[in-house]
């Protein structure tokens, strides 16, 4: 929730700051533009998305860099059709391949191995008699 509210708040302060510097028409222009493009971009993804279905079900192609690599695109699209400037420019830069790449190499760094690729673990069976005494 913190993370949200500190990229809340400096999305407000670089938009005011931007703004300021190019005039409030034009940054209603990129806005508008940002919106737009987003729009388009989501459009184009979807079409993707379908040809790599397609293509991944005939052949055996890594399941999830293509998966990781369409949420980031699709994560981008949405934020550029948030309003602001740096949603914009992260949405941006989520539309290049380059991040898809750094994004599964630190997935793929951080993933927990699973219970039988460790090898501290020890099976154990406990079995107890129990006798009855009169």
């Amino acid at each position: 929730m913190i993370y949200f509210l500190i990229f809340f708040f400096l999305e407000i302060f670089i938009t005011i700051e931007i703004g300021a510097y190019l005039g409030g028409l034009m940054t209603i222009f990129e806005i508008i533009a940002s919106f737009i493009v987003g729009m388009i971009l989501l459009k184009s993804l979807k079409m993707s998305f379908l040809e790599t279905l397609m293509s991944m079900s005939k052949s055996g192609i890594n399941k999830e860099s293509i998966i990781i690599g369409n949420l980031l695109s699709f994560l981008g699209c949405i934020l550029l059709m948030v309003p602001g400037i740096l949603s914009d420019f992260i949405g941006i830069l989520l539309q290049f391949p380059i991040l898809d790449v750094l994004v599964l190499r630190l997935f793929m760094r951080n993933k927990k191995t699973t219970k039988y690729e460790d090898s501290n673990i020890i099976d154990v069976e406990i079995e107890e008699d129990f006798v009855i005494r009169k």
